[in-house]
């Protein structure tokens, strides 16, 4: 009589299979932490290929604000030439002082703290007047003594202005830094041809998102969607401002192969 066969794996036989799972389970951690780093380092050169489109950008919204606010050191000027009859010769000043400059929506004198002219008068006749010591927003308040205590020029971050519509308001005071009595000059950006001529308008680029946010993390231009958006600082006469933007298709829709 024959004796059964066993059909028990011997220990050998089991010992080799065990050993041949834990390679391949090393092979495919392996595999894994690969193709994470690949996926990684696509997804930082997307952010370095994003920030380096932003740069044109940048330098677009930053040339749109110097060329307007450069008006307020002539102002400056004639305030102090003129100290006694600037009230006299404010119109006809302003005026030229604006030519060829588009998207001023309007050039003031203000002193003690109340805006005493502007130009032009008609669609600002709201801002004629106004106390901006006692204004809603603490900021513009802040931001008009900022500009008497340090003699420099001020650039606030974009509001909603009285007259309507949302703007940019620059400072500079004609008197010596802490004199808070001098006459200053402000000049009122409007902010839409500031956007537009720096292709921001339609915060959309080439298979971008663009977005534009003050330096308080507010945006004034575009849509924040995405959480970690590329950004690049705005160099501006004073203050921050940033340009953001994502791939349409998102940061793993962009790398996706």
């Amino acid at each position: 009589m024959s004796t059964p066969t066993s059909t028990r794996p011997t220990p050998g036989r089991g010992r080799a299979w065990a050993s041949s799972l834990v390679v391949v389970g090393l092979l495919a951690a392996a595999l894994y932490a690969v193709e994470r780093r690949v996926h990684e380092a696509s997804l930082a050169a997307a952010r370095v290929d994003v920030a380096g489109r932003l740069i044109s950008y940048e330098r677009a919204l930053s040339n749109a604000v110097f060329r307007r606010v450069s008006i307020l050191y002539g102002a400056r000027s004639w305030l102090r030439f003129d100290a006694d009859g600037w009230q006299d010769s404010f119109e006809s000043f302003a005026g030229d002082l604006a030519q060829g400059v588009d998207g001023i929506r309007a050039i003031q004198v203000v002193q003690g703290g109340v805006i005493r002219r502007t130009w032009p008068l008609e669609g600002n006749e709201a801002a004629l007047g106004l106390d901006l010591t006692e204004h809603p927003l603490p900021r513009i308040t802040a931001d008009l003594w900022r500009a008497h205590d340090t003699g420099a020029l001020v650039v606030s971050d974009p509001v909603e202005l009285v007259q309507g519509g949302m703007g940019v308001i620059v400072r500079l005071t004609s008197g010596a830094p802490g004199d808070r009595e001098a006459p200053s000059a402000a000049a009122i950006l409007d902010l839409a041809p500031v956007l537009e001529e720096a292709g921001l308008a339609a915060a959309m680029a080439p298979g971008l998102r663009i977005f534009v946010e003050d330096g308080d993390g507010r945006v004034f231009a575009g849509e924040r969607v995405g959480a970690e958006p590329a950004r690049i600082a705005v160099a501006l006469p004073d203050g921050v401002w940033t340009v953001g933007a994502e791939p349409l298709e998102g940061w793993e829709g962009a790398v996706a192969t």
